[in-house]
């Protein structure tokens, strides 16, 4: 069996109450047919799954592979309660209901993306996350105690694979017939020296359209990827090692997965667009650089660990967000960004009366610069409207973190987390537009210097009494800075400024293990409350982000993965989700209206949360013969209707991305011990026609015949494809 997928915490005190009573089904003893423990980090040290009282998600490195996952928004179907969204811009990562949409560049995310412990606000920092991984644990909820500012919402932490030993190493191979898709790659591992070790990894990939252009005839978007990585592993002696770490990757894209939906077509949405190259193709050209210096120092009573990293990303990204022939509408951003970090932490041994955790952290980012240029041509023989902004930032934040855990008996435990958190930004925005751009595209220059101080807290009461159970309540607050709009061309010094949003979260779990450890069981209650949460609107020529008063996310999840038989295994999970703002008195009116209508949001449902997801996922593995092994696994996917808009409008249907199951399946057939693998696989396999983003763009009827139309993302319809690997 592959290595456990998905595992969850647990909440649900009435479950918890039923097996303290004295339930036989938990595990006494470990069974041949045990699913393998779980290690994960998410507070800071290795502990097992099963002690950890936080809500994560594991996804497997072997899981990740199986499914070909290498981009981040391909991860959610594969964690109920986490969404995330591709659009014209960079990912929008959603937990819970909540997350940040990606229309301003400038800001950070509610989720913010970790890699091997190195912070990373925006989307582009690390653009290969799942390039030769161990393991990906999505912390769901308030991570401001442990993580750090920007976690209001939760948190995605990538663990790669380190260096090994041994020598190992495999290349692999792939190729998908509907889009004509492939993709090569490969790793080497093993020991250099004595006390040193080397590992690289390279992917390249040629990722065909799926999207018709019937203007251009060819297929979008098309995308040529190269991604590699290698890392260092040293020991000088017994006590003290080091991990040196350099990746790169260059994405270089053509064309987009926005297509226009016409009134006059009866809204239909299909595998066609209607996009000319009058100006300039939809395109994407980004490359990032990300270095790392860990060190561990065993010191006897605990480790000391410094975290040294360095990350550099640049891009040039053209869009024609109107999606028409004529392409009245185009936009050119342009970005270069920089960060350093350190981080320094001491954690004490586990075991004793109190553990403890604490440590420093800074930051030293800058965007230098987010340049924003706009063309628009309100009518074919009218002169060409341009606006230009450019945004410039740099950002210094320090932090102070602790925990204590006080364990009060061998089956009770009360931790307490804190984090002080210094965030101090500068930026100025410089604007100009020309005399045939639209009214509200302003000439103005916007400079501004603010200071985000937060204390965020933690307080975890852990009951365990024994190994194979835990149950848990908590206290968290969570944080996210406040900032500017960086690439809007139409704000004023009030709209131009975003507060800081901050977050409230009561949680109650049990997670346990059954039948010898052949099952695991995992649920959470949760109920998270948002003040000034930060959310973006389309205003008619961009989108503006700005805060909503009060919104609060509850619900919970039910995960779970059972060893049947030697051959047979299945896991799961669901989630159910009430996301709504509690007050928004000033939010966008709906589609049809000016963009300077508002109205009250108060009780509406949140974009990009939907009531109920989930995830069945059943394995079959047996020998074939002396020399080979047969494995296969058919996985539905599930997740109810969605608004993918914030405006409250419900009666437009193209707002909503109808409730949808996907299937995908692979069969694989390993020949000597796995030494040579061919498999086929299968995504989207009753080929749904699914989107992932909408908005509305009108335009006047001389230049677009049918003003009452909207620009949708559209996700990726079936893929088959087939895959060799050799493994030495």
């Amino acid at each position: 069996m592959s290595q456990l997928g998905i595992q969850h915490i647990a909440a649900g005190s009435a479950l918890a109450m039923a097996i303290a009573s004295g339930s036989p089904a938990i595990a006494q003893q470990t069974s041949s047919l045990a699913l393998p423990e779980i290690v994960v980090t998410a507070q800071k040290r290795e502990e097992r799954l099963i002690d950890v009282p936080v809500s994560v998600a594991v996804v497997g490195g072997d899981l990740i592979s199986d499914y070909k996952i290498t981009a981040l928004d391909e991860l959610d179907r594969l964690v109920p309660s986490l969404y995330i969204n591709s659009t014209p811009g960079n990912n929008a990562v959603f937990i819970r209901g909540i997350g940040s949409t990606a229309g301003n560049l400038a800001v950070e995310q509610s989720v913010a993306l970790f890699v091997d412990g190195v912070y990373a606000g925006r989307s582009r920092q690390f653009m290969a996350p799942f390039l030769d991984v161990e393991r990906v644990e999505v912390l769901r909820g308030p991570q401001g105690a442990t993580f750090g500012i920007n976690t209001s919402a939760g948190a995605v932490s990538v663990i790669t694979a380190k260096p090994t030993k041994e020598f190992v190493g495999n290349v692999k191979a792939s190729y998908e017939f509907e889009y004509e898709s492939w993709e090569v790659g490969g790793v080497v591992s093993g020991p250099l020296t004595d006390n040193l070790q080397g590992r690289i990894a390279v992917n390249y990939q040629d990722i065909g359209g799926y999207l018709k252009n019937t203007v251009t005839g060819k297929d979008e978007p098309e995308s040529n990827n190269l991604l590699i990585r290698g890392s260092l592993a040293w020991q000088p002696v017994d006590n003290i090692s080091a991990l040196f770490k350099l990746e790169y990757a260059n994405f270089d894209s053509e064309g987009s997965n926005f297509q226009r939906i016409l009134r006059s077509r009866g809204y239909k949405q299909d595998k066609y667009k209607e996009e000319g190259d009058v100006w300039h193709k939809d395109a994407d050209d980004s490359k990032a650089t990300n270095a790392e210096l860990t060190f561990n120092f065993d010191l006897g009573s605990g480790t000391l660990t410094s975290i040294t990293a360095y990350s550099q990303f640049e891009y040039s990204k053209w869009i024609n967000p109107s999606a028409v022939p004529e392409a009245a509408y185009l936009t050119n951003f342009r970005e270069d960004f920089q960060q350093f970090s350190q981080e320094l932490r001491y954690a004490s041994v586990l075991g004793g009366t109190f553990e403890y955790l604490f440590g420093a952290y800074f930051h030293y980012n800058e965007i230098d610069p987010l340049r924003a240029d706009a063309w628009i041509r309100p009518a074919t023989v009218s002169p060409v409207g341009t606006g230009t902004s450019t945004f410039r930032q740099d950002s210094h934040v320090y932090s102070l973190f602790g925990s204590l855990t006080w364990n009060i008996n061998d089956q009770w435990s009360l931790s307490g987390d804190l984090r002080y958190t210094d965030d101090n930004k500068n930026a100025t925005q410089v604007r100009s537009a020309s005399a045939t751009a639209p009214a509200s595209w302003t000439t103005l220059t916007l400079s501004g210097r603010r200071s985000d101080s937060t204390l965020d807290p933690r307080v975890k009461l852990k009951w365990q009494p024994n190994p194979d159970l835990m149950a848990y309540v908590s206290y968290t607050e969570g944080s996210k800075s406040g900032g500017w709009q960086g690439n809007d061309r139409s704000t004023t010094a009030n709209t131009w400024i975003i507060n800081g949003e901050s977050s409230e979260n009561y949680e109650t779990g049990v997670k346990l293990r059954l039948l010898e450890g052949r099952a695991f069981i995992a649920a959470t209650a949760f109920n998270t409350e948002f003040t000034n949460l930060q959310v973006s609107q389309w205003t008619g020529t961009a989108f503006l982000t700005k805060n909503a008063a009060k919104a609060t996310s509850r619900g919970f999840e039910l995960d779970g993965s059972w060893r049947v038989a030697e051959q047979w295994s299945l896991q799961g999970g669901m989630a159910y989700l009430d996301a709504k703002y509690d007050k928004f008195p000033g939010g966008q009116c709906a589609w049809g209206n000016p963009p300077s209508c508002s109205q009250d949001l108060t009780g509406a449902r949140l974009g990009w949360a939907p009531e109920w997801s989930g995830n069945l996922s059943v394995t079959y593995e047996r020998p074939v013969g002396d020399r080979m092994t047969l494995k296969s696994t058919l996985s539905a996917q599930y997740r109810d209707d969605t608004w993918l808009e914030m405006t409250g409008n419900r009666n437009v249907k193209d707002s909503m991305q109808k409730s949808t199951i996907w299937l995908d399946g692979r069969v694989a057939l390993g020949i000597d011990n796995d030494r040579w693998v061919v498999a086929l696989f299968g995504r989207n396999l009753t080929d749904e026609n699914t989107k992932s983003h909408v908005f509305q763009f009108p335009f006047p009827v001389n230049v677009v015949t049918d003003p009452m139309s909207y620009v949708i993302g559209t996700d990726r319809f079936r893929e088959i494809g087939v895959e060799a690997t050799y493994n030495f």
